[in-house]
Parts: C-alpha cells; sequence; structure tokens
C-alpha cells in the first residue's frame, strides 16, 4: 500500500465491510477519517493528542470543542479523552457549525 491514509481507507471502504473504525494521528488526518465515516455511517473511536501540561484537567490546556447531543462544550483531552466518538470532536475547520 502506498499514499494517503485518507486515500488508502477510502479505496480499502468501496470493496471492503467495516464496522467500526479506530484512528489516531494528525488532526487533519482525524478530521478526514472522520468525515469519511460518518458520510458512510460508520461508527468508530478517535484519539487525540494534545498538550497535556498538567494530565488532570486543571489548566485546560488541552481543551478541545466537542459536541454531544445537543450540547457544545469544551472537554478536557487529558482527563475525559484522548479517545472520543466519531463525530463528537469538532475540528477548526467545523467552527462555522456552531
Amino acid at each position: 500500500l502506498k499514499g494517503r491514509v485518507i486515500d488508502l481507507l477510502a479505496e480499502q471502504l468501496a470493496v471492503n465491510k467495516c464496522d467500526f473504525i479506530f484512528a489516531c494521528g494528525p488532526e487533519p488526518m482525524l478530521e478526514r477519517v472522520s468525515n469519511l465515516a460518518m458520510e458512510q455511517k460508520i461508527e468508530g473511536e478517535i484519539s487525540l493528542e494534545g498538550h497535556m501540561a498538567c494530565g488532570v484537567g486543571a489548566c485546560l490546556g488541552c481543551a478541545h470543542m466537542v459536541k454531544r447531543g445537543d450540547e457544545y462544550r469544551y472537554a478536557k483531552v487529558c482527563s475525559e479523552g484522548p479517545v472520543f466518538k466519531i463525530g463528537e470532536v469538532l475540528f477548526t475547520s467545523q467552527d462555522d457549525e456552531r
């Protein structure tokens, strides 16, 4: 296999059934994986990489916008993550959705 992860994933999903996706990596890739999974109605989880200064949620340095149900809020990657359901995490390019 050769190429970008998202292109390879799209190719594989076109020919293979997938029930669940696990992904970790840089945010632009996670955003594209999440979008692809949601388009194809595949559940999954992504693991965010974040700056975790304190590691216990006190400093809020790792906060990331998420949507749970109809509620938008900041989740602490260090204490509420780093793993989130696909579709929960709002990426920078999705700021207009709020």
